[in-house]
């Protein structure tokens, strides 16, 4: 299903494959199409030629999850104090050093003042051991690289800057979305530049001041997995699917229990393909 807390604009022939909720209003213009139920909490403007596959009503209540700028804070806290930097690629700055063609941070918590991943780059999370924790204090700048997690476990990022993904890959295992999650500051901005494969979970509530990070998704794009934030562009040609596996994961681990709730807000292109695994 697909949750928002807010309102929720659907241009012609968008498709949504499964169920659309929405805190607010919900509009669908021409040829828009829901093959599921949808339930909104606002007012509702269905045009003629639009598809709803299930039931129309006006009963919803959403409440979005908690913004993580206090774990990411915390994180940032414990991990430049101690951190596994030594018996990984990264060099006494911080920096990753050895990317090109490729390098590997295994199980272990790591501190990085930025990250970048430039063009036939390589960055390997391999979880074959364990869980891989990264925190950037920076911006992570990834132009035609690719960032790949390899193993069963989970990689998570904490970013405290923003996420710029250029024509890049962002990779999972048979696109399993729970193994990686990005958590970004409610403030943040992540713009998928054209061209770009995402797979994992993009985890930025709002906090009440803010409405959640800011998700600025190009043309020809493939995301596979969530979104918890703002996505307050959708280019033409892209498609979104949502990992239902997530229904079952806890976002902040060990920390809480928030259910993950992936966010649509204004998606106002001619094609844009969301569906549900």
């Amino acid at each position: 299903s697909i949750i928002a807390a807010g309102d929720v604009s659907l241009g012609q022939s968008t498709d949504i494959s499964g169920d659309l909720t929405a805190g607010g209003s919900i509009t669908m213009e021409q040829n828009a199409e829901v093959t599921g139920n949808v339930s909104y909490g606002g007012t509702a403007d269905i045009d003629g030629k639009a598809v709803i596959g299930g039931t129309l009503t006006g009963d919803a209540q959403v409440t979005p999850p908690d913004a993580v700028d206090w774990l990411i804070d915390l994180r940032r806290n414990q991990f430049s104090k101690t951190n596994d930097n030594s018996v990984a690629a990264i060099d006494g700055s911080n920096q990753l050093t050895g990317c090109g063609p490729g390098c590997t941070l295994p199980a272990g918590n790591y501190y990085l003042d930025e990250m970048e991943v430039g063009n036939n780059e390589e960055l390997v999370l391999d979880t074959t051991s364990g869980n891989v924790n990264v925190v950037v204090d920076g911006d992570a700048d990834l132009q035609q690289g690719t960032v790949r997690v390899t193993g069963n476990n989970t990689a998570r990022i904490y970013m405290e800057g923003d996420l710029l993904l250029r024509q890049s890959d962002v990779l999972v295992p048979d696109e399993r979305a729970p193994g990686l999650w990005i958590y970004m500051n409610p403030g943040a901005s992540v713009p998928l530049f054209k061209q770009t494969r995402f797979v994992g979970v993009i985890y930025g509530p709002g906090d009440g001041a803010q409405a959640g990070v800011d998700i600025q998704i190009a043309t020809d794009n493939d995301v596979f997995g969530g979104m918890v934030g703002v996505p307050s562009s959708i280019g033409q040609t892209t498609n979104i699917h949502f990992d239902e596996a997530l229904a079952a994961e806890k976002p902040l681990g060990t920390f809480g229990d928030n259910k993950p709730a992936v966010t649509y807000m204004h998606v106002t292109v001619n094609r844009v393909n969301v569906s549900s695994r």
